[in-house]
């Protein structure tokens, strides 16, 4: 065994353990994205049939909430709505629209949904948020933060802001605004969409991409044996 192991191209030898090894983990890891997928989707089906948090009881249960509908009332602030860009719906560009809420527990940032962008990058859609005191529906998220992402905010219109993503610490540093940890999603029927999709691609995606780097991996396993056989057998000749 150790007369053969010896007789092995190290170079050829070397390359093929590293790309086993590579897609081998890329496919575990496909595999572990797949239960991860499968498990949060039972996750958001199950939540979806309990009573609505209030807001309280939400922000007390930090990340326990996500995924449970909830009831707040409040206002608006008329001073900031964002347009968080590059949001596409059918590929179409847009934006998702963020308002903030003064609630009795704090300011809570609110997905109100997608709004078509117009056809000129400068000018930004004409859209307000309601007036007045308002009772909301939805279900609780996080906002997604991207710490690779540097933020270019730009406005057109008075309290109207365009961001590349909700960044609470970017409202406290511009408005003085200290923001609840908790996003609420509107999912009741309005004028913009609510095709909330949490789970963006489906664990059956995942689980074909790890079969098919699994399939590499064992490819590579079979292409260097044969070729190492055939090398071997060519120098014992």
């Amino acid at each position: 065994m150790l007369s053969f192991i010896r007789r092995l191209p190290p170079l050829a030898t070397l390359v093929a353990l590293s790309a086993f090894v590579i897609t081998s983990s890329l496919g575990v890891w496909q595999w572990q994205r797949a239960g991860d997928k499968t498990a949060r989707l039972a996750q958001i089906e199950q939540r979806a049939e309990a009573s609505p948090l209030e807001l309280f009881a939400a922000v007390q249960m930090g990340e326990q909430a996500v995924d449970f509908p909830l009831r707040v009332e409040g206002r608006f602030s008329a001073d900031i709505t964002l347009l968080v860009d590059n949001k596409l719906r059918d590929g179409m560009p847009g934006y998702e629209v963020v308002g903030l809420l003064d609630t009795d527990a704090g300011w809570l940032p609110v997905n109100w949904g997608w709004l078509k962008a117009g056809t000129a990058r400068d000018a930004l859609p004409d859209f307000h948020l309601p007036d007045g005191l308002i009772t909301l529906n939805g279900r609780v998220g996080e906002p997604s933060l991207n710490s690779f992402i540097r933020e270019t905010a730009s406005g057109a219109q008075p309290g109207l802001v365009r961001v590349q993503q909700f960044d609470p610490v970017w409202i406290e540093q511009h408005y003085q605004l200290q923001v609840l940890p908790l996003m609420l999603y509107v999912t009741e029927p309005g004028e913009l969409r609510r095709d909330w999709q949490p789970v963006v691609m489906p664990p059956e995606k995942h689980l074909a991409y790890a079969i098919q780097w699994f399939g590499i991996a064992l490819a590579i396993l079979i292409i260097f044996f044969f070729a190492v056989r055939r090398t071997l057998s060519n120098e014992s000749e």
